[in-house]
C-alpha cells in the first residue's frame, strides 16, 4: 500500500516536472499507467481487493490528466512502417488511450509465470508496453475467482480477438492450435460481436503503439 501511495505522489508530481515538454509528459502519464495499472497490478480490479480503491484513484488520475492535455494538443509518438512519426492528441485519441487504460484495469493480473520464451513487453517510444502473447497466455493461465467470474465471457472474447490478430499477422500453426483450444474451452461463451469490438480496440491501441 505505501509503494501505491508513492507512486501516486511521484505522478501529482509529474505535471511540474515535464511541465516545458507537453510531448514527453504525456508519454510518462501513459508509461506509468501502464506500469500501475497492469504490470505491477498483482490483484484482480475489484472491491475485495486491497488495492482497489488506490488504483481507482490512479486510474482516475492519469485519465484525467489526459484528457486534460487535449487542449494543449501534445504529440504522440506513434510507430509507422518508417519508424516513428507524431500525431496531435485529439479528443479520439485520448479517448483511445484511456480506454486503453480501462481495459488494462480490467484484465486479470499478469501471470510471470508463464514460459519464459513469450516476451512480455517492449519498450517504444520511451514507454515500456505489454505484447498481445503475454496478454493472452496471462488470461488464460488464470483462474477467475467466483466474485470475478461476471469477466469469464469478456476475457473469452479479448482471447478470440488476440488469437485472430496473431493468426492474421504471423500464420503461425501453433497460434491455429491454441486458436482452437480456446474456441473449444468457451464454446458458445464467445460473442462475435464483442470479440470483433475487442479486436478493433486491439488493433487501434496497436496502432498508437499501446501493444505489440
Amino acid at each position: 500500500m505505501y509503494q501505491i501511495n508513492n507512486q501516486l505522489m511521484q505522478l501529482r508530481r509529474a505535471r511540474s516536472k515535464f511541465d516545458q515538454d507537453k510531448d514527453v509528459l504525456l508519454r510518462s502519464y501513459i508509461a506509468q499507467g501502464i506500469k500501475l495499472l497492469y504490470m505491477d497490478r498483482k490483484h484482480y480490479f475489484s472491491e475485495r481487493s486491497r488495492d482497489y480503491a488506490k488504483i481507482k484513484e490512479i486510474l482516475e488520475h492519469i485519465s484525467g490528466e489526459i484528457n486534460g492535455m487535449v487542449d494543449e494538443q501534445p504529440r504522440m509518438l506513434v510507430p509507422s512502417e518508417d519508424g516513428f512519426h507524431y500525431e496531435k492528441l485529439s479528443q479520439e485519441m485520448a479517448d483511445e488511450i484511456t480506454g486503453f487504460l480501462n481495459f488494462i484495469t480490467e484484465l486479470p493480473p499478469p501471470s510471470y509465470k508463464i514460459i519464459s520464451k513469450w516476451r512480455k513487453s517492449a519498450d517504444i517510444g520511451m514507454m515500456r508496453i505489454p505484447t498481445l502473447t503475454f496478454i493472452l497466455y496471462s488470461t488464460l493461465e488464470f483462474k477467475v475467482p467466483r466474485y470475478y467470474s461476471s469477466k469469464i465471457d469478456d476475457y473469452a472474447c479479448i482471447s478470440a480477438a488476440i488469437i485472430d490478430i496473431l493468426r492474421e499477422s504471423s500464420g503461425s500453426p501453433k497460434v491455429g492450435e491454441i486458436g482452437e483450444k480456446i474456441g473449444e474451452s468457451f464454446g458458445g461463451k464467445i460473442n462475435e460481436e464483442l470479440k470483433n469490438k475487442y479486436k478493433k480496440n486491439i488493433i487501434e491501441w496497436e496502432r498508437l503503439g499501446l501493444l505489440i
